[in-house]
């Protein structure tokens, strides 16, 4: 779990609520938050190297 979902006001409030009297919770949940983006870095260029691959591209500077 990396990321928490709320649906309004008082799910917002609640999770707000855990975050600071349980900061282990939330240090935790920026951890995972965290490790999740630095996992997807470079995403975006590699994408872009695949899509030009099956275009039959080499743009590659």
């Amino acid at each position: 779990e990396a990321a928490v979902v709320v649906r309004d006001g008082v799910e917002f409030t609640a999770f707000v609520r855990r975050c600071l009297e349980r900061p282990e919770f939330a240090a935790e949940l920026g951890r995972r938050g965290q490790e999740l983006v630095m996992s997807q870095l470079g995403a975006t260029e590699r994408t872009l190297e695949l899509l030009d691959q099956i275009a039959g591209h080499d743009n590659k500077q």
